[in-house]
This record gives C-alpha cells, structure tokens and sequence, in this order.
C-alpha cells in the first residue's frame, strides 16, 4: 500500500504480477482488517473502563455494608418511646 502510493498502482501491480482489480481487492480486505482492530481496540478500552468502574462501585457498596450500623441510631433509641 505504501509502494503503490509512492510509484503508483500501475508499476506495483506489474512488479507483482496480479491485476488491478486483484490489489484493489487486497487494499479493500486491508482497510477492513484495520477498522475491526480499531473496533476491537475501543471494546477493549471500553470493557477495561467498566470492569473499573464496576470494582469502584463494589469497593463502596462493601463499605456501606461494614459501616452501616454507624449511620443509624441503635433500636432502642428509635422505639424507646414504646416502652
């Protein structure tokens, strides 16, 4: 691809011996083979943010558990006027 921009198409395709229409074929399957890496690129960037994200979230929810009794009052307080 990079021959073919500095000497051009024509002289690439008789140097390797294929048609036009072949290397027009191989640079059509190359621009594809490089927007799935660069979709697969971003999923995987993608997935590795949410998998953060994901533990932040469990780190704080495991805090809240262990430290809930300290945000309530006791239940004798809250139904002491039962007694």
């Amino acid at each position: 691809m990079k021959l073919a921009k500095q000497i051009g198409v024509g002289k690439v395709v008789l140097q390797l011996g294929v048609h036009e229409s072949q290397f027009y074929q191989w640079h059509k399957a190359f621009q594809q083979a490089q927007t799935v890496s660069e979709h697969e690129t971003s999923l995987v960037m993608e997935n590795a943010r949410l998998k953060s994200e994901l533990a932040e979230v469990q780190e704080e929810t495991r805090h809240c558990k262990k430290g809930g009794y300290l945000l309530r009052e006791a239940a004798e307080v809250n139904y002491g006027f039962m007694k």
